[in-house]
């Protein structure tokens, strides 16, 4: 019996078939026996590069900053070298309408106004992945991980055009993988067979009104829904959003009364963590918490 066991676990752990099959199963057996469940897909190869979904805004109203830097050379500085940077853009929908490659001198940070990036004429709301590629890629440049960006995004509006707020990653963590090999990429987040509830450790009867932007990173559709409590807990209304794949919904509540203290997001995803915008007289905040 123990060596039937240790041949599975050597046919699971250094076959590429063990590997796929794993990679399918393992996260779903872990997630019904609630046994240390797993959140996230692994990359496939450390080759590969991981994004946040990042949220861009673009109207009449809002325009949106992006902080573009080569990481590599910020982990490893001993070892810059250029990057090739790729960014990915999503509709509201969950569609792909675009894509911009950069490249990035060794320590460059570059903003990158999604006015001038995003396809001519595109307004509303959507997400954006970012990826990166080094160029002088070798064995001794190794990090024994995959580069990961979680920057940060930056927002004005007409209220005060010369302030920008910053909101460091947006809404969901660890969404897709990219292979610059294969040119594809590769859903990470896995959906729980039991609802999760993300409560955000922030009031909201401090504001007028707020936004609140939830995303799905699942490949698969799913259902958020977005319950907003009093101060006492007592719910007054919940919206429910169906997503597509990688769609977004920017949900607003008026808080005219002031009367909506609280929310909580809830769906079938790991750590579905909103990004919230928050309104005052004279000026706006955003953030995730």
């Amino acid at each position: 019996m123990a060596d039937a066991q240790a041949m599975l676990k050597r046919f699971l752990n250094d076959t590429a078939l063990g590997r796929r099959l794993r990679h399918s199963w393992e996260p779903t057996v872990r997630d019904v026996l609630g046994v240390r469940p797993i959140r996230f897909r692994q990359p496939r190869s450390l080759n590969e590069s991981v994004s946040d979904a990042f949220v861009w805004r673009r109207d009449h109203d809002f325009e949106t900053r992006f902080e573009l830097m080569n990481l590599r050379s910020f982990i490893d500085p001993d070892n810059a070298s250029r990057e090739h940077a790729l960014m990915m853009f999503f509709s509201k929908s969950g569609k792909e309408i675009g894509r911009s490659s950069f490249k990035l001198d060794p320590f460059e940070i570059r903003r990158v106004d999604l006015a001038d990036t995003l396809p001519i004429g595109t307004t509303g709301y959507g997400t954006f992945c970012v990826f990166h590629e080094q160029e002088a890629a070798s064995d001794s440049h190794d990090l024994g991980t995959c580069l990961m960006d979680r920057s940060y995004a930056s927002y004005t509006n007409s209220q005060n055009r010369s302030l920008w707020s910053y909101v460091h990653g947006c809404c969901n963590t660890y969404v897709l993988s990219y292979s610059f090999s294969r040119s594809k990429t590769c859903h990470l987040s896995i959906d729980t067979r039991r609802k999760q509830v993300y409560k955000p450790q922030l009031q909201f009867d401090d504001c007028q009104r707020f936004e609140v932007c939830v995303s799905n990173p699942l490949s698969k559709p799913t259902t958020i829904s977005v319950n907003v409590a009093d101060a006492d807990g007592t719910e007054v209304e919940r919206v429910v959003a169906d997503l597509d794949p990688l769609a977004c919904r920017m949900i607003s509540i008026d808080n005219a009364k002031f009367d909506k203290a609280r929310i909580e997001i809830e769906g079938n995803v790991q750590l579905c963590r909103p990004l919230l915008f928050k309104y005052y007289d004279s000026h706006f905040d955003v953030l995730h918490a």
